[in-house]
């Protein structure tokens, strides 16, 4: 090596020294800012309304099923991939804030699958197996009060596969399978769930994302039809009270969609309710979406994370008491599990798919195991010779 090519060398423990010393005080100055932007905005998103403080029920009473689902990391086999699929249904009773388990149920399919990126196909699978545990949930002969996926509720139009082609056949048959059984789910159910039905079950689902919608919400000029449209009429938005923060609009585009949320939603909080169906990608299927997709954030003890739910129906039909008992009970039963917590019945559901990844690691050593030993062509040839 040269003289000056010894000279011109920075390694990088130098550079990252060089950042920090640069960098810190400005990174740590705009992290600072936000969360003053944020002290300053979430008292005034209260008095609006859009944040609103939820009573925990006392004493605890229901009768719970959570169905989550699990796809674990693909297995490489002969130039593509191994997939698992599963899923499961766990029913959670509790009497007077006693926890027992119920009854559970399963289903599981194991296939191979091409090299392509299969991330949407894997969900629309997943999709699938939720409907079909919450169908036989509801043919079961057992009265529950809330049934809680962990996936959409409706397929976005987003999901379809991005080409019509024969490498992306698998994909296009995942999304029209899921599309079916969400189709006949609704078709057979629908007047027995809430809120067709007064006294029915309560279909919601729960994730981690639709930050966006929330600074969607926090943007509406609720003074204006448009804006009023968004926000569910029952919630009682004041108006007057955003005028506090419409000076800070850049401020709190600034902060960041989760950041925005997990700093606007204290302990036992949801947002306003708003409607999905407004300004949302298309979802499948059509006639559902149209009639109502209702959703809002809910935040349950100190210290979990600020999680997204979701129903289906009329938004007229969503009454404000109604949205506050489901944020009620699915906080009520998220009290535990920290920045990962969920609803108890999802919890423990999720924690009965466990062995899925394991099962898959093993069941691609013995595919592997086979094609090296060959005994799979040894097993179809058997007998060949007696067609003679």
């Amino acid at each position: 090596m040269s003289e000056q090519s010894e000279e011109r060398s920075v390694p990088l423990t130098g550079n990252l020294a060089l950042i920090t010393q640069l960098h810190l005080p400005g990174t740590a100055g705009r992290l600072g800012q936000q969360i003053r932007d944020l002290e300053a905005a979430a008292p005034a998103f209260t008095r609006a309304g859009l944040v609103r403080k939820i009573q925990r029920p006392k004493p605890l009473t229901v009768h719970a099923a959570g169905i989550a689902t699990k796809v674990p990391g693909r297995q490489r086999v002969m130039g593509g991939f191994l997939y698992a699929a599963g899923g499961v249904r766990l029913d959670v009773i509790v009497k007077d804030n006693r926890v027992s388990t119920g009854t559970q149920d399963s289903v599981c399919e194991v296939d191979d699958i091409d090299y392509e990126d299969q991330r949407l196909r894997l969900s629309l699978i997943s999709l699938r197996q939720a409907y079909e545990l919450a169908d036989a949930a509801l043919t079961d002969g057992t009265r529950r009060d809330l049934l809680i996926l962990d996936t959409p509720l409706l397929l976005s139009r987003s999901m379809v596969a991005p080409r019509d082609d024969a490498a992306h056949r698998g994909h296009r048959e995942a999304y029209d399978a899921a599309l079916e059984t969400v189709e006949n789910f609704w078709k057979h159910h629908k007047e027995r769930l809430f809120p067709w039905n007064e006294d029915g079950p309560v279909l919601v689902g729960v994730g981690s994302g639709r930050f966006g919608a929330v600074l969607q919400l926090a943007q509406q000029d609720i003074r204006t039809h448009a804006g009023r449209q968004f926000i569910l009429g029952g919630e009682l938005v004041t108006a007057e009270a955003l005028a506090d923060i419409e000076g800070m609009e850049r401020a709190i585009l600034s902060i960041g969609e989760q950041r925005f949320v997990q700093g606007l939603l204290g302990p036992f909080t949801r947002t306003a309710a708003y409607r999905l169906n407004i300004r949302s990608p298309r979802m499948e299927p059509g006639d559902l979406a149209e009639e109502g997709v209702v959703g809002f954030h809910f935040k349950g003890a100190q210290g979990t994370s600020a999680r997204f739910a979701h129903c289906l129906g009329p938004a007229e039909h969503w009454s404000s008491k109604k949205i506050d008992e489901v944020a009620g009970l699915l906080m009520a039963m998220s009290a535990i599990g920290g920045q990962q917590a969920q609803p108890l019945p999802l919890l423990l559901a999720e924690r009965e798919l466990a062995p899925l990844t394991g099962f898959l690691e093993h069941y691609a050593r013995e595919v592997r195991h086979h094609l090296r030993s060959r005994k799979l062509e040894e097993g179809w040839l058997d007998g060949l010779d007696e067609l003679d």
